[in-house]
């Protein structure tokens, strides 16, 4: 179980810029929101209650500004008649805490990824990557950090509303303002609401008159009540409306009501509700890793099962033997029954003992007709190979849809197939002089069983001793024959020229495996391997005990 410092260690690791990079570059869903979680979570572990963070967000025209400047005593955040004025976050804070929230700000330690800029004497709109930092002298709002946003309804507040959405995890509070008259459709606060309570915050509605006009009746203040708590609100109020423009004070009971939410939020309900969100947040992450890592592991496998059929095919030992050479491992192809055999001594007799002319076996195989054979070899074996790993790069799992498009590359490697040709005649050629070393030697035991059967036949049995000639040479010419193949597999020559064979197979393989861990070096991943840090870091935070 990982302590409370190695937690810390990892909460501020999720929060970082790289962190976030890297997991979006491998696929991954986090999004900004889950590093300002992470973030605000080690800044409320680290910093205690050194504050509380109020955010006032609604939609376009709502009021926000008006309200945010009559807490904070000044025209801080500039209001006009054109919607949409705020499109950056402005902070008001007690001048007591204003140095640590600029400092906090300025080192990442709050509100990540923006920086920090105190305010000037002319109201400002904000700016959207820049919190703009007043500071105020009002008692009831010492240790409360106010933040006006930018609204989340507009067309034209795409990013900055995304840019709220990406606050909600720093606030304690959220207090919605809604102008009355636009309450019934405003639809559009479900989400936001139902957002904003993923993080645990206090969430408080204030109905907000924008317009002069009639008041609302009891029945109607009821229904938006009703409405609220349709939508599990912690409170609701109500401001009357206020004639004039810009900067306009709140009325004392709506400042009160206001000011008192602030101070009611529950540090530990948004502590747990930021630990849960971390936690799901991670463990979703590691889940798909997991099957990622697995789906990585099978595409390896079924690589390396490709790999292995190309070393193990052993047909080359048989294609660079010419017919004749490929029948000496052969019994029925090398030895004709002995009665042949005796009938080719016989004729042989006649001759004076003159051996026949040499007939079968072609031991003059060119070199070049030799590295002809193993350049095909090659190009087939490694063409074939890399087809294969091609198809299973792209059939593979591991890969999501819009990363299809890399696949292995592959290049022949250098090969000098006639020095490797020279290399196997030299040991065909050794072989040739071992066959008819054995075929001389084997001429005395054809002869010794062989001239009986043909005085037999000639004299005595007439063509009852053929059939018994004939019966004995295929038992004698098996026994023989079989004697003579075993005897040239276990040849020196012979296992030379399979070593060399093997060589050249091991060659091909070496190639494939170098050219194969250079694509695999090129691969785009999609997954953290298991001794990753930031895998490790993840783990932790989404283990049951929590961050």
């Amino acid at each position: 179980m990982p302590d409370a410092g190695t937690n810390q260690l990892h909460l501020r690791l999720m929060a970082s810029a790289g962190v976030a990079a890297r997991l979006i570059e491998l696929g991954f869903d986090w999004a900004a929101v889950d590093r300002q979680a992470c973030a605000a979570l080690h800044f409320k572990c680290a910093e205690g209650g050194t504050c509380r963070v109020a955010g006032l967000i609604g939609g376009a025209s709502a009021g926000k500004s008006t309200l945010f400047n009559s807490l904070v005593g000044a025209e801080v955040s500039r209001i006009s008649s054109v919607a949409h004025e705020t499109i950056g976050p402005i902070a008001a804070c007690h001048g007591d805490l204003a140095a640590h929230v600029a400092e906090w700000i300025g080192r990442g330690a709050m509100f990540v990824d923006f920086k920090y800029e105190p305010a000037g004497d002319n109201p400002s709109h904000g700016r959207w990557d820049t919190v703009t930092l007043h500071r105020h002298a009002s008692e009831d709002l010492r240790g409360t950090v106010v933040l006006d946003l930018p609204d989340v309804t507009s067309q034209w507040s795409i990013d900055e509303g995304a840019l709220t959405h990406r606050l909600m995890p720093w606030f304690d509070v959220v207090i919605v303002l809604i102008d009355e008259e636009r309450w019934f459709d405003a639809g559009v606060f479900a989400s936001t609401v139902s957002f904003a309570r993923n993080f645990g915050p206090a969430i408080h509605v204030l109905f907000n008159a924008t317009e002069g006009g009639r008041e609302l009746s009891a029945d109607e203040g009821q229904r938006l009540q009703d409405h609220a708590v349709a939508y599990h609100i912690d409170g609701c109020a109500f401001s009357p409306y206020r004639p004039g423009s810009g900067y306009r004070p709140l009325d004392d009971a709506t400042r009160r009501q206001v000011v008192d939410w602030m101070w009611q939020a529950d540090a530990s309900r948004r502590t747990a509700a930021l630990r849960a969100h971390i936690r799901r947040r991670c463990a979703e992450i590691v889940r798909v890793n997991v099957e990622r890592a697995r789906d990585y592991g099978e595409l390896l496998d079924r690589v390396d099962r490709e790999m292995k059929w190309s070393a193990s095919e052993t047909r080359l030992t048989f294609d660079l033997l010419t017919d004749d050479e490929r029948a000496l491992l052969g019994v029925g192809n090398r030895w004709m029954p002995l009665y042949g055999a005796v009938r080719a001594i016989g004729r042989r007799v006649r001759r004076g003992g003159r051996r026949d002319p040499a007939t079968g076996i072609d031991f003059d195989k060119r070199t070049d007709e030799l590295a002809g054979v193993l350049r095909r070899n090659l190009e087939q074996r490694f063409y074939g190979v890399a087809d294969r790993v091609r198809n299973a790069v792209a059939g593979s799992s591991y890969w999501s849809d819009d990363r299809t498009d890399w696949a292995p590359n592959w290049e022949l490697p250098a090969f000098d197939e006639t020095e490797w040709a020279r290399r196997i005649r030299h040991h065909i050629d050794a072989w040739k002089r071992e066959a008819a070393h054995h075929s001389r030697r084997s001429d005395a035991a054809v002869l010794s069983v062989g001239l009986p059967l043909l005085l037999a036949d000639l004299l005595f049995l007439g063509g009852a001793g053929v059939s018994l000639m004939s019966a004995a040479a295929w038992a004698a010419g098996l026994v023989a024959g079989k004697g003579l193949v075993q005897s040239l597999k276990r040849s020196t020559a012979f296992a030379d020229y399979r070593a060399t064979v093997d060589a050249y197979r091991a060659f091909v393989r070496e190639s494939l495996d170098e050219q194969w861990t250079r694509n695999l070096a090129a691969m785009p991943r999609r997954h953290l391997p298991v001794q990753e840090p930031l895998l490790q870091a993840m783990m932790s935070l989404a283990a049951p005990q929590g961050p």
